[in-house]
């Protein structure tokens, strides 16, 4: 009754079935990022967190999943409320001055933020956002400082690569929303790579050789450890 129940759902309502699904996490074996492709395959855009848009948990905006700040981590219920609160107090952030301000989160929780693409509003380079955490960021218990301006020591740093923000966000929300993860490297595939697309019109018994993202850790004779989610093999098709 229950997978009949849960598909009846993702196909009559699949917008809101996906973010049921992400706000449950994490359960059972499929990974964020297997999650967040099988919502692009049904039309489904995930959207990174964004401090004056988010949530506690993922919801549901422009016909799309916006992820909630709890999807970032090192942020528990704590940070969260500190965020809330600062927003209901402030209004929009309109800087990431106000946001640090207003919120007293720690140092690192608003670095995984910057990460994760949340300040992307207020500065789309995310080196200058973390630059900027790190001149404005005074701890809570710290003596009393006064407010004085940084923007004489902000630097004009380089923005990060597609691939280092792919990198950034995946390791502070364990998916990459706007892609898939290997999009970014594909071009550094080699030629005698063979796309899972191009498969069926193999003959049988063709070796191919694949790359890929291991997204999901598997368990069992088959499941091997590696440092790095990066996996290049041969096979031989059925």
């Amino acid at each position: 009754m229950t997978a009949y129940q849960a598909s009846w759902l993702k196909y009559h309502h699949p917008l809101e079935f996906f973010v049921g699904i992400f706000n449950q996490q994490p359960m059972g074996f499929y990974s964020l990022e297997t999650l967040k492709e099988d919502a692009r395959r049904h039309g489904i855009r995930v959207l990174n967190p964004d401090v004056n848009k988010s949530q506690a948990v993922c919801v549901i905006e422009n016909n799309a999943v916006r992820l909630g700040f709890l999807s970032v981590l090192g942020l528990g219920g704590a940070a969260v409320k500190e965020i809330e609160s600062g927003r209901a107090k402030q209004g929009t952030f309109g800087s990431i001055g106000q946001f640090l301000e207003n919120t007293g989160v720690l140092e690192e929780v608003a670095d995984n933020l910057a990460d994760a693409g949340a300040f992307d509003s207020l500065e789309p380079n995310r080196r200058n956002v973390k630059w900027e955490i790190g001149l404005r960021y005074r701890p809570i218990n710290s003596q009393l400082s006064l407010p004085l301006p940084v923007q004489q020591d902000m630097a004009a740093l380089q923005n990060p690569s597609d691939w280092e923000k792919m990198q950034g966000e995946y390791n502070v929300l364990s998916l990459f929303p706007p892609d898939t993860l290997c999009q970014g490297y594909a071009l550094n595939f080699s030629e005698k790579m063979t796309c899972s697309k191009d498969i069926p019109r193999l003959r049988d018994g063709a070796e191919v050789t694949i790359a890929g993202a291991g997204s999901s850790a598997a368990s069992g004779p088959a499941a091997r450890s590696s440092s790095s989610p990066w996996k290049m093999s041969s096979a031989t098709s059925p």
